[in-house]
């Protein structure tokens, strides 16, 4: 189990007893403390890792090697302009296929490609599309990005339908359905 704190801590804790796996502390230059953590099982180099993907509150987005909490990248993914992060979901690849994803489950570790993966954040001021390979290279590009100039969002998530959606709740009461 990954536990964040609000001081930037990442912890990893071994569900079998209570004992702590590891603990690192996640730098930030903005705002300490980490919003989610999500775990894949996943091709890179040509070798399967197990990453645990991390998203703090200031907007930043970094891999860790989850068996051993070191960072994949020297570099962390964020915004140019970073705001206070609100909510953090993956989506995997249908096979390559290139047509549509689908929800992470959030249970357990799920198998992705990362050439097929996606990050979506959600932020304060803008919502930002990622390739999930970018960000375990630590590659700052924005696949999209969409700016909130009325209001500010206070509130995200995703549903499940035929197409998954993302809802958003604005400051000003307004709801978006995407």
């Amino acid at each position: 189990i990954a536990v964040g704190s609000d001081q930037g801590y990442v912890s990893l804790i071994d569900p079998e007893g209570p004992s702590i796996l590891y603990q690192r502390h996640i730098p930030s230059e903005l705002s300490t403390g980490i919003i989610s953590t999500h775990f894949e099982t996943s091709k890179f180099h040509g070798f399967e890792k197990n990453i645990l993907m991390v998203a703090t509150k200031d907007s930043s987005v970094l891999a860790l090697e989850s068996d051993t909490g070191n960072t994949l990248s020297s570099s962390v993914v964020r915004p140019k302009k970073p705001s206070r992060a609100l909510f953090m979901q993956i989506f995997g690849g249908q096979g390559g296929s290139g047509r549509g994803y689908t929800v992470s489950d959030g249970v357990g570790i799920n198998n992705v490609n990362l050439d097929d993966a996606i990050l979506l954040l959600c932020a304060e001021k803008a919502v930002y599309v990622y390739s999930l390979l970018h960000v375990v290279e630590g590659t700052k590009k924005v696949h999209y990005k969409k700016k909130f100039h009325s209001s500010s969002c206070c509130w995200a998530s995703t549903f499940c339908t035929p197409n998954d959606g993302l809802i958003l709740l604005f400051s000003d009461g307004k709801i978006q359905i995407r």
